[in-house]
């Protein structure tokens, strides 16, 4: 047990030093060690249900303020589903760094919850830290976290940090879904950034995302997102990631182009899509999703007017130039070819 408190403190003390600096640190890695006194004594022995609660009570006999105080008690929150998060950062930091501390340790020693059984209650810690990263706002990445915890394992401890992300990510998901957002619309936010943006920044833009694929707009853009990366993929063209840089993009050359709607569609492209990778960079992910709309109808042009086989190599090479920007211009924040089954 001293190890593991000792891993915990280590962990809640690079927690604390990500979201809050040098004294949240200090203070988070103090209370680590004192969160699991109570289970040597003999109250928690007869009644384990008090374990959390007398070590409240024992830090304020013991001087202890408030803030600590709760913070020992809280470090076990939220313990289910519905429960309550700790009620202050320091309680938050070593809540995560005791759950963390148990999953990468457990994946560790490949006791990876399978089917319906999860004797080590894993799925539940990974709810709680999820909760926690959500409801908090906090500003720290699930790879950052999985990553601060591996470090103070045991060395023969071989963890598959991805792995332990992904598990993670699937709680995610249903808590996504249980506030009532589009399935495909949190797969389009989850895949590209899921692993690498704070997941309370994903909070905000999900529901809006979801908005977005309930509009008749969305649903053409995404249907056509859809087709364009298919039509790539089948021609064996590259299709880039969500978030791929406008710099040296490769263009199309527009006196190839034998129609308007070919003009109108690329002169659209670059505006909106500039406009919706400036929003990004301003972390406006919501508004950088939905300056997309107006494209919509000039999408459905396209693809009702244009052979994008065209006979011609140039022209044809042409178009699916085109559609390769135009997959980049509109899939900054989200995979929009994810919003469709």
């Amino acid at each position: 047990q001293s190890d593991r408190v000792n891993r915990m403190s280590a962990i809640a003390q690079e927690i604390g030093l990500q979201l809050g600096g040098k004294a949240l640190a200090s203070q988070a890695g103090e209370v680590a060690k004192l969160a699991k006194a109570d289970l040597l004594t003999d109250m928690v022995g007869e009644f384990p249900e008090l374990q959390g609660v007398m070590g409240r009570y024992y830090a304020k006999h013991d001087g202890m303020s408030d803030e600590i105080a709760f913070a020992i008690e809280d470090h076990y929150k939220p313990r289910f589903a519905d429960d309550d998060l700790p009620r202050n950062m320091i309680g938050i930091c070593v809540a995560l760094a005791d759950k963390l501390e148990v999953l990468v340790g457990m994946f560790g020693v490949g006791q990876i919850p399978t089917g319906d059984k999860d004797p080590f209650a894993l799925r539940r810690h990974a709810f709680g830290v999820v909760r926690m990263l959500i409801q908090k706002h906090l500003n720290i990445t699930l790879y950052k976290l999985v990553s601060l915890a591996l470090k103070h394992m045991p060395q023969d401890i071989r963890v598959d940090i991805l792995e332990v992300v992904v598990f993670l990510l699937d709680r995610a998901r249903r808590y996504f879904i249980d506030q009532g957002n589009n399935y495909h619309a949190i797969e389009s936010i989850i895949i590209p950034y899921g692993s690498v943006s704070p997941l309370g920044v994903l909070a905000d833009f999900i529901p809006r995302a979801t908005k977005f694929l309930s509009t008749e707009d969305g649903r053409i853009l995404a249907n056509a997102n859809k087709r364009i990366t298919n039509i790539l993929k089948k021609s064996g063209q590259q299709v880039t990631r969500v978030g791929t840089s406008l710099d040296g993009l490769s263009r199309p050359d527009p006196s190839l182009f034998e129609s308007d709607v070919e003009v109108n569609l690329w002169d659209a492209l670059q505006k909106i899509g500039k406009e919706s990778a400036d929003l990004k960079s301003e972390k406006r992910f919501p508004e950088a999703l939905e300056v997309l709309v107006s494209l919509a109808p000039l999408v459905k042009e396209f693809f009702d007017q244009v052979l994008v086989n065209a006979e011609d190599q140039r022209i044809r090479d042409n178009r699916f130039t085109l559609l390769k920007c135009g997959r980049i211009y509109m899939n900054q924040v989200a995979d929009l070819s994810l919003m469709v089954s």
